[in-house]
């Protein structure tokens, strides 16, 4: 997961952006890592390594694991996926931490755009009715609230962003 590379002309605000439309799909993968993790932590205490025999069997040049062999190995693999899901879980949760501490840093007008808008998934025209303003004006608000969101996440690399210029051609 993590920012990816950003260059001077990246659009912070079309991260947070991306990050406030998967909100709810984050929140998910984390519940169904965490399902799964915990399903191979079960499966590894349950999972037995058998005793190694020497001296029955055949000697030679082969490449294949014995029996007990197999089971280490697949031990370990398993403790390698458990590994790897803790790094996505933790990496998840620190973005979503990041994110909820941005939003609710937001004014409340902002904030109840944003969360209903991307977390909610209510249109701008439904939120400006709520709001009794108008779809144009919620949608400039969210858009305004999405840069602070950038500016709380990013610091100020998204703030200086505003006066960069880019060149085509």
């Amino acid at each position: 997961m993590g920012v990816p590379f950003l260059k001077e002309y990246s659009d912070y605000a079309g991260i947070v952006k991306r990050y406030l439309q998967n909100y709810n799909q984050l929140k998910v993968t984390i519940l169904n890592l965490e399902d799964e993790k915990n399903a191979k932590i079960k499966m590894l205490e349950e999972y037995s390594i058998p005793i190694a025999k020497y001296g029955e069997q055949n000697g030679g040049k082969t490449v294949e694991l014995n029996q007990t062999e197999a089971a280490a190995d697949r031990r370990l693999k398993i403790k390698e996926e458990i590994e790897t899901a803790n790094t996505d879980i933790m990496e998840i949760k620190r973005l979503l931490g990041k994110l909820d501490r941005a939003i609710n840093g937001l004014i409340d007008v902002e904030h109840k755009l944003i969360v209903g808008y991307f977390i909610e998934g209510k249109s701008w025209r439904d939120l400006g009715i709520e709001m009794y303003y108008t779809e144009k004006w919620a949608r400039e608000k969210g858009n305004k609230a999405i840069h602070k969101i950038a500016f709380m996440m990013f610091g100020s690399a998204a703030q200086s962003q505003k006066l960069r210029f880019v060149f085509c051609g």
